[in-house]
């Protein structure tokens, strides 16, 4: 998964880290360099824990709980990249607010997704509806990125 939005999540962290920049008392990270040692490391942290994590799973079904637990903070930092874009006028050769509620509706998915795994269980129907869901998700998501915003 991490694979998938892997350079999302380098710019998402290059922009939070741009952000906090900003601040007095954070003016270090004004440095470039420092900024993307910084999301190196905090990208090869994901990895490893998600390698590990997958690694001592003991179940498919323990598998899932894990797999939302460690897409949450990606989600987030993808989420929080684009509604900052979109607050602070950026990219604008992508719509920002349709790329923020899909990839909120994404996460929000997800959680539910594992959630109802975990109450229900696994079974063949039951992820069709999901997985309808997410690719309806996907549709938002590849629409924003087509269209551009209008500011």
């Amino acid at each position: 998964m991490i694979f998938d939005f892997l350079p999302m999540i380098f710019l998402s962290t290059e922009m939070i880290l741009f952000s906090f920049s900003l601040r007095s008392r954070l003016n270090r990270l004004t440095n470039e360099e420092m900024r993307n040692k910084i999301s190196c490391r905090l990208i090869f942290s994901i990895l490893f824990i998600e390698f590990i994590v997958g690694i001592l799973a003991p179940s498919i079904r323990t598998l899932t709980i894990y797999y939302t637990v460690i897409i949450i903070p990606s989600s987030i930092t993808i989420f929080w990249l684009f509604r900052f874009a979109y607050k602070s006028k950026h990219l604008s050769p992508v719509n920002t607010l349709i790329l923020t509620i899909g990839f909120g509706a994404y996460l929000i998915s997800q959680i539910v997704l594992s959630l109802a795994q975990f109450i229900i269980g696994e079974s063949d129907t039951f992820l069709i509806f999901p997985k309808s869901i997410d690719l309806v998700i996907f549709h938002v998501i590849f629409l924003g990125f087509y269209r551009e915003s209008k500011y």
